[in-house]
């Protein structure tokens, strides 16, 4: 195996010349770095004239719109926020009719429930009379059948079928 005896400084200038030139023709990290950091400059003072122009002009007269963070495009999200705002403000005074009217329908709603749940309570209470009837019915039956064993008595143990004893 060779041994390297190059320096640290040589050998960061061979990987800088590497960076630098590259077999397929693309640009080098370092003039792609470039070129990136030009463009982010230019879309930051893009929006910051943009955020400039916004935060001077004054939206329905009252409410200026103020700008978070020009960079990450606050300024159009703040404007987008702002056009449902105004339109809730326009439909308010439609608003609360709407919402009584809403109201008087989920009212009507849980009143037929109620009554619905009322009638299914009755028709159970009826459904538990009739069982309670049938089952004292039964242990009128089942007290004289009671009864009917006790007076009738079996007989002695050797007439009971079974195991025989001899």
């Amino acid at each position: 195996m060779v041994q390297r005896t190059e320096t640290p400084e040589t050998d960061t200038d061979n990987r800088t010349k590497h960076l630098n030139v590259h077999r397929n023709g693309t640009k080098s990290f370092f003039s792609q770095r470039e070129s990136h950091l030009r463009m982010q400059e230019r879309k930051e003072r893009a929006a910051a004239q943009v955020s400039s122009e916004l935060g001077s002009t004054s939206m329905n007269g009252d409410a200026d719109v103020e700008v978070l963070d020009p960079r990450l495009g606050h300024a159009r999200c703040l404007v987008n926020e702002l056009e449902p705002a105004e339109r809730q403000l326009e439909l308010a005074p439609a608003a609360p009719q709407q919402e009584q009217s809403d109201l008087a329908k989920r009212i009507d709603n849980i009143e037929r429930r109620v009554e619905k749940l009322e009638e299914k309570y009755e028709k159970m209470e009826e459904q538990n009379e009739a069982i309670k009837a049938r089952f004292h019915s039964y242990e009128i039956k089942l007290a004289a059948l009671a009864r009917l064993v006790v007076t009738f008595p079996t007989g002695s143990q050797s007439d009971q079928p079974g195991p025989s004893s001899t």
